[in-house]
């Protein structure tokens, strides 16, 4: 078979199985007391309610963040990026660190990508400001989030490109 007849038939084969789970699986919740089935909905209002739900539950977990964290310095070595996500190498832990897509340098705007291909690399040392929260549940198991704003190694310092700005008092 060619290519593109094999890839079609994987396309055909995805949609068949995606489509009725999508359709049986989109709801809207109501209030906590009841929860409004939406099969009979049109395929495009069942794919706007779940975008708003899922952009709802988004912006609630940013303001939780935001609300609960608090400003940290980290002084590491960076081991490996994937993305978006930084490990660095602190204090004898390995912190994964989110990083913001752009970033300003000089007066050059860029991404993550070409933050590692052409300024960090395994090995340098870095310092890091960021936002930090930590959450521990009931099985005392801690899930810690770190976003970093500002990056600097050396001479060289890197500023997030955000909506907004933090302002920590420093």
């Amino acid at each position: 078979m060619k290519t593109k007849s094999k890839l079609l038939i994987a396309t055909v084969i995805a949609l068949l199985v995606a489509v009725p789970l999508i359709s049986n699986t989109l709801t809207v919740k109501a209030n906590d007391e009841e929860s409004i089935e939406t099969s009979d909905l049109p395929i495009r209002e069942r794919l706007i309610n779940l975008i708003m739900n899922s952009l709802s539950q988004y912006r609630a977990t940013i303001r939780w963040f935001l609300s609960e964290a608090e400003a940290v310095t980290i002084d590491g070595e960076v081991v490996a990026h994937f993305r978006n996500i930084m490990v660095v190498s602190s204090g004898g832990k390995r912190l994964n660190i989110v990083l913001p897509r752009a970033w300003n340098i000089d007066s050059k705007v860029i991404n993550v990508t070409q933050m590692f291909d052409e300024y960090l690399k395994p090995g340098d040392m870095i310092t890091i400001k960021a936002l930090k929260t930590e959450k521990t549940n009931k099985h005392d198991v801690t899930f810690t989030a770190i976003l970093a704003y500002e990056i600097v190694k050396g001479e060289q310092r890197f500023y997030a490109v955000l909506p907004f700005n933090i302002d920590t008092g420093e």
